[in-house]
């Protein structure tokens, strides 16, 4: 049985990350073509070289990227971490894959991902759960602060 949400990989890209952004305002196309030089060099995500130079926060690279998905921006901040949630996935496995379980909503899985278009990740995070899941972005920041909150009681009692 397959859980993965296949509305995120049917989906085209209608337009570009870097165009968004150029179409929000939020960078210049000199920006753009700046962070795209780089990356022919790095092995970086354009939205990594982009925070990385100072252009933009991750929060809007995370709000555009759902935007170009159409899929929820999820702010971890405003959600109560719930340790037997998160710990559906393994501790080493949420931090590989980049990914966090932040709410059972009765027949799915809420998961939020720093790069949901990484269909690999998308389809190990739904055969570790075993369930139907409705993925949505989150900031690298904020996952990897949820992450250590959720595992937070299991390292002090093992500590």
């Amino acid at each position: 049985m397959e859980y993965y949400p296949k509305e995120i990989m049917e989906r085209s890209e209608k337009i570009r990350i870097g165009d968004m952004l150029i179409q929000q305002k939020f960078i210049s196309e000199d920006q753009l073509n700046n962070a795209l030089n780089q990356q022919k060099h790095t092995r970086l995500k354009l939205g990594r070289i982009l925070v990385n130079s100072g252009f933009v926060s991750e929060k809007i690279i995370s709000e555009t990227l759902a935007m170009q998905l159409d899929i929820k921006f999820i702010d971890i901040e405003k959600f109560l971490i719930k340790p037997e949630v998160v710990r559906l996935i393994p501790e080493c496995e949420a931090r590989r894959l980049q990914t966090i379980v932040l709410e059972d909503k009765k027949g799915t899985y809420l998961v939020g991902m720093t790069d949901p278009t990484d269909e690999k990740s998308v389809l190990e995070v739904s055969r570790i759960l075993q369930h139907q899941i409705e993925v949505g972005v989150v900031t690298e920041g904020q996952l990897l602060e949820g992450i250590d909150r959720g595992y937070w009681r299991t390292r002090e009692i093992n500590g």
